[in-house]
Parts: C-alpha cells; structure tokens; sequence
C-alpha cells in the first residue's frame, strides 16, 4: 500500500510527479497531479497554500485521511476520476464513437474508481474550495464523512457522476458551516439510483439536480 504522507522535508508524490514544498509556483490554475497510490495521509497538506487545483486519477481506490487538505487556502478545484474528463460537467455533446454501454472508446483502458472515502475534516477550512468533482465507477462504494467540507465557504458545486450510485452515502453535516443557499449537489448516472443522495440533500436544505444518463 502507498500512501502519501508527511514527513521531515515534506510529502513526497509518489510516481512522476513534484514533491512538496517544491510545489509550481502560485500562479494561476498551478495543480499537482496524483495517480497510483491508495491512501493521503492524515494532515498531509495541511496548510499549504501554494497550489490552486488537485487532480487524483488512475487508481481503484482512495482515502483522503482526516485533515489531509485542512486550510489549504489557495485550493478552488479537486477532482477525482479520468484526468481528462475530470473537469467537464457535461459531455452530452461527445461525438465520439460510443459502445452499447454507453461509453466511449478510450473508457475500456481507464482505471475506474471503485472505492473513495473522504474523512472527516478532510478538506476544513479550505476558504477558496468552490467545486468538488467526482467520477465514480459502477455501484462503487464512495462515504463522505461528518465535516469533510466544514467552513469551505465557498463550495458552489459538489458534481458526482457515474451510473449507478445508489452506494454513495454523504454522513450528516458532511458540509457544516458551508453556504447552503449557494451549494447544488449535481448527479449524472442512471435513474433511481441515486436515493441517498438526493434524500441527504433534502434533509440538509441544500439545492439537488439529478441528470440521467
């Protein structure tokens, strides 16, 4: 199991990727880039400030530990899933040629995402955090703890798309202390499945669309 975690010197990124500190510079839409591995530790990152994006692909499972991303102040996107589907909300206009399932060519060679847990505190206090991506593979298995997102005051969007999620579970106050008049949860994957989502959002006060695949 890899996990990424912190150390003397910083976290080290495991595969081809930057090792922080030596983050890219604060300029706009810098990111780091994660694949391969299972696990972010517990406060991993925790204050660090110098990236805008996280990209997490390629891998069938994921944990990102209690506070890992705690006050990342600068972070405004986190996307989970394909790399290059990772921050489109909708591909109703793919022209690509499409097998009976419904997917495109260049899905058989990905590696989907199977299992994702989010803990608890996992991403607090992150002020500029305004949209949260998920794309999850059939029926997986996806929790999003109690606090995950507290006083991300900025969270316009949580997006999870796959078609069937009838596995995902969102844990009570998973967004305290978030903007809920400003907040939409939006799923894209089959009808019917996405009752524990969308019975969350109701109890939470928060703005749902479900889009069918």
């Amino acid at each position: 199991m890899v996990v990424i975690s912190r150390g003397k010197n910083g976290c080290k990124i495991v595969e081809r990727f930057v090792y922080y500190p030596a983050l890219s510079s604060g300029s706009t839409g810098s990111f780091i880039g994660f694949r391969k591995f299972v696990a972010i530790d517990r406060m991993a990152f925790k204050d660090a400030d110098e990236f805008e994006r996280i990209s997490i692909h390629d891998m069938p499972e994921l944990e990102i530990r209690e506070c890992a991303f705690e006050s990342c102040n600068d972070l405004k996107t986190v996307s989970v899933g394909d790399l290059n589907t990772a921050l489109i909300l909708d591909d109703d206009d793919d022209d690509g040629a499409r097998g009976t399932d419904g997917s495109s060519a260049g899905d058989k060679d990905k590696v989907r995402l199977v299992k994702l847990i989010i803990q608890h505190n996992a991403f607090k206090n992150c002020s500029k955090l305004s949209d949260v991506i998920l794309l999850i593979a059939d029926d997986a298995d996806v929790i999003i703890e109690s606090g995950a997102f507290e006083n991300c005051f900025k969270l316009r969007t949580l997006f999870i798309k796959g078609n069937d999620l009838s596995n995902v579970k969102i844990h009570q106050n998973a967004f305290s202390n978030c903007d809920k008049e400003k907040l939409m949860i939006v799923t894209k994957g089959k009808i019917g499945t996405d009752g524990n989502i969308a019975c969350f959002a109701r109890e939470s006060s928060i703005c749902y669309r479900f889009i069918e695949v």
